[in-house]
């Protein structure tokens, strides 16, 4: 099973955070999320590669299928898919709540996000 890196997870979290906290009663968290991992995917091969081992997916060379050169799909395109799967899997378990279920709003998820995921939250300090 492939799982996103602390530091991935950390990043996007901190999207995340940015993202819901810009209009709190904001409806559709879960676009929200969407969005989020949409910006947060890399799109270059050099870059995806690199996230598809940070997050601990197997070797694409080990992978592949024999018969890939068959196949009009690109590996790079079919890591991006894996990898947005698991980075979007991460942000919609993060804005919902173990005991009330989904959010309504930017702020309910935000707050399940931060209760979720405390230690990877941006930490904000006050001057």
């Amino acid at each position: 099973m492939s799982e996103l890196s602390y530091t991935q997870k950390r990043d996007l979290v901190q999207q995340l955070e940015e993202v819901l906290e810009y209009d709190l009663e904001a409806p559709y968290p879960d676009d929200a999320a969407t969005e989020t991992v949409d910006s947060w995917m890399p799109i270059y091969y050099n870059r995806i590669r690199e996230a598809w081992v940070e997050a601990g997916c197997p070797d694409p060379d080990d992978t592949m299928p024999d018969n890939m050169a068959e196949i009009d799909t690109p590996i790079h395109y079919l890591m991006t898919l894996g990898l947005w799967e698991v980075a979007h899997s991460f942000a919609s378990g993060a804005i919902w709540s173990n005991t009330t279920g989904g959010a309504n709003t930017h702020g309910e998820a935000l707050e399940n996000l931060r209760d979720n995921y405390p230690e990877l939250v941006a930490q904000k300090t006050t001057v």
